[in-house]
């Protein structure tokens, strides 16, 4: 942190000293200034998770949807660290929630890729877009969620309108993602919501074939169970005619990951 006076008042936002930001402001120091990684107090404090420092800082005049050098909104900074009540103070604040910051990640992308279901769950009540993917693999809150396997988190995101069969850029689900990994209750949860058995990927595999070349029996059990239950072809879970686990595993590729999410695209700075 910079010794320049200014960045005095970013040190006590980020130790969450309400005393020194108030008599600070106080003194004149200016909420909205930036450091050198174009962060504000804002910042600060949402990272730090101090809502009374928050709350001083906006009353003084602090930006709430000010972006930081790597497109960080304060909202976003509060999600990325698990602070459920900076956000929701944010929220009731009136700040974007809904923005998305480099590589299109929002601040419950963010939240869900930490699989912080509290914070998810803020966000949701308050009306967040569960469906906004990341702008280079497309991946949603609800993808990453059923990746990792988190089965409280991938209700809370089906019970907030998250779209069950979004597709990365590969055409993959959340079912072949947690199909190919062995989450099987995370499977049962999305058969049960109604996500499809047989979404095909860009390479034709349904979820079931990402379950057998991955020797996962119980998923490919259930999403056989549910293909049947929609009148599918016997051999519908197989994936494309003539083709096995191993030449499957070259096609299919590694995991979209949402860490690796790019910056193609950018948004318009939010306002505020």
């Amino acid at each position: 942190m910079s010794a320049h006076p200014q960045h005095l008042l970013h040190l006590a936002a980020e130790n969450g000293d309400l005393p020194y930001v108030q008599s600070l402001l106080a003194a004149g120091l200016d909420p909205t200034s930036k450091d050198a990684e174009g962060r504000t107090p804002l910042h600060c404090a949402a990272q730090c998770g101090s809502v009374p420092v928050l709350r001083a800082l906006l009353d003084a005049g602090a930006k709430k949807n000010v972006l930081d050098m790597g497109q960080a909104t304060p909202i976003y900074t509060a999600a990325m660290f698990g602070k459920a009540e900076v956000v929701a103070a944010l929220v009731a604040a009136g700040a974007n929630m809904n923005y998305p910051g480099k590589g299109g990640c929002t601040p419950l992308f963010a939240a869900a890729n930490r699989n912080d279901v509290q914070t998810v769950e803020v966000l949701l009540h308050a009306g967040a877009n569960p469906n906004t993917p990341a702008y280079t693999t497309r991946v949603t809150a609800l993808w990453a969620a059923a990746q990792t396997g988190n089965l409280p988190l991938v209700r809370a995101l089906i019970r907030g309108g998250a779209d069950l069969d979004a597709r990365t850029k590969d055409g993959r689900t959340p079912l072949h993602v947690s199909a190919e990994h062995g989450h099987h209750d995370v499977v049962s949860a999305l058969l049960d919501a109604g996500a499809n058995p047989d979404a095909r990927d860009i390479y034709d595999f349904p979820p079931s074939y990402m379950a057998e070349r991955n020797h996962h029996p119980e998923c490919v059990q259930a999403l056989r169970a549910a293909l049947k239950a929609r009148h599918a072809a016997a051999n519908a879970g197989m994936g494309p005619p003539g083709a096995t686990p191993e030449n499957a595993a070259g096609a299919a590729g590694a995991d979209a990951s949402s860490g690796g999410a790019g910056d193609t695209e950018t948004a318009t700075e939010p306002q505020g």
